[in-house]
């Protein structure tokens, strides 16, 4: 079972949020290779048209690039041989910065040729598609959507929660805001 990185919940949490300061949507990043044996990995994916991507993580200090007229922007980043590399991924556009995009890389040779020979999914899962939000009683709110089957979906920040996809990719939680607060997710 693996877990599916909660950006689209979390976008979605962010707007239905009483007050936020974020206007840009954070990146949506396209399904990235896990594990692998390699000294880089080019990370591509969509934002804002013409925004402005800044990558942390990793060895080494990394140049903000700028998406193209459609919003596409690819990155190639360095990883730290056998290291579980983290990235964080923030848009910036008009002066509004986004939420930003978790990327998790395992660089390890040897998980990398077990996934090669068939022995796991090396592909990183595609995000949650939200197909649902419905606000409940006070300050609940419901959120359905779709996953990879037998998955677990991860809300953290303000406001945590986890959950279960089912056998056939569906899921829904349920999550609280905090009143009187900026609900970060």
């Amino acid at each position: 079972m693996r877990k599916i990185p909660s950006i689209l919940l979390v976008t979605i949490l962010l707007l239905i949020s009483v007050e936020t300061a974020l206007a840009l949507n954070a990146p949506i990043i396209d399904p990235v290779k896990s594990p692998v044996d390699a000294t880089k990995q080019k990370i591509t994916g969509t934002t804002e048209p013409s925004a402005k991507i800044t990558v942390t993580g990793g060895p080494y200090e990394i140049s903000p690039i700028t998406a193209d007229k459609n919003g596409h922007f690819e990155i190639t980043v360095a990883l730290v041989k056998e290291s579980t590399n983290l990235f964080s991924i923030i848009a910036e556009k008009d002066g509004q910065i986004s939420s930003s995009t978790k990327i998790e890389i395992v660089e390890n040779a040897e998980q990398a040729a077990l996934a090669a020979a068939g022995g796991t999914d090396n592909i990183a899962p595609a995000a949650p598609i939200v197909t649902e939000t419905t606000q409940g009683t006070g300050n609940a709110y419901s959120i359905v959507g779709t996953a990879e089957a037998n998955s677990t979906i991860e809300i953290s920040g303000t406001v945590t929660g986890t959950t279960k996809t089912s056998a056939y990719g569906t899921f829904s939680i349920q999550i609280n805001l905090k009143e009187g607060q900026k609900n970060r997710l």
